[in-house]
């Protein structure tokens, strides 16, 4: 199957089929796809669609985060448990957090 070549309108980049260049407007050219429900966004609509039934859905079970001063709500026990070997460890060297929430 061959794909269509589509030349980008707004800087000649050629990508091959409707959602290659869809995927490429959304990562160059625009500021991000943000939650409706949150502050949360992503140039990546896998990533949004992900973080929409795993945050707002009801799917899945919310935990938050007990340390104290913290907001991080997660989904599952063992991101819940990275995340916290990650911010709440004090021998941690990185503190950011992969998890959206």
């Amino acid at each position: 199957m061959d794909l269509q070549e589509i030349t980008c309108p707004d800087c000649a980049t050629v990508c091959f089929g409707a959602n290659a260049l869809q995927d490429h407007v959304t990562s160059e050219h625009t500021d991000g796809l943000h939650c409706s429900e949150c502050t949360f966004v992503t140039k990546d609509p896998g990533k949004l669609t992900e973080h929409m039934k795993r945050m707002h859905s009801g799917i899945y079970r919310r935990r938050p985060c007990t340390e104290p001063g913290c907001d991080k709500v997660l989904t599952s026990k063992s991101i819940l448990a990275t995340h916290v070997l990650r911010m709440h460890n004090p021998l941690a060297e990185e503190k950011s957090c992969p998890f959206d929430g």
